[in-house]
């Protein structure tokens, strides 16, 4: 299945058919690069939390003599663990025909390419 001209589908999708968590990362960047919020948060939701949460634990790290407490909230069991059962939930639900009548009804700007 291809996507661009001389790039094939991800992995998972090859193998299972199902899209992975990541699918539609790189839409949403160039959204998000592109000042279009809205699109690159229908093109990959769970990207607009885990972007966010990496830079502030790249800066915790980077920092982490003045950033002790937060750096302490970002790697904390419960937060890691939250991220992960989000990650999960989020890529049974974007597999699901549920997802996609959202897709269809609000995501009328994404690009799908």
């Amino acid at each position: 299945m291809r996507i661009f001209p001389g790039l094939y589908a991800a992995l998972s999708v090859s193998a299972s058919g199902y899209d992975c968590p990541a699918c539609g990362g790189q839409r949403a960047v160039r959204c998000f690069a592109a000042g279009d919020f809205a699109a690159g948060f229908w093109c990959n939701p769970y990207l607009c939390i885990l972007l966010p949460y990496i830079l502030l634990l790249t800066l915790a790290e980077v920092r982490k003599d003045r950033m002790a407490g937060l750096h302490k909230r970002l790697t904390d069991p419960v937060t890691v663990i939250s991220l992960a059962v989000f990650m999960i939930v989020w890529w049974v639900l974007r597999n699901t025909a549920l997802w996609h009548e959202v897709l269809d009804k609000y995501a009328t700007r994404m690009p799908m390419t």
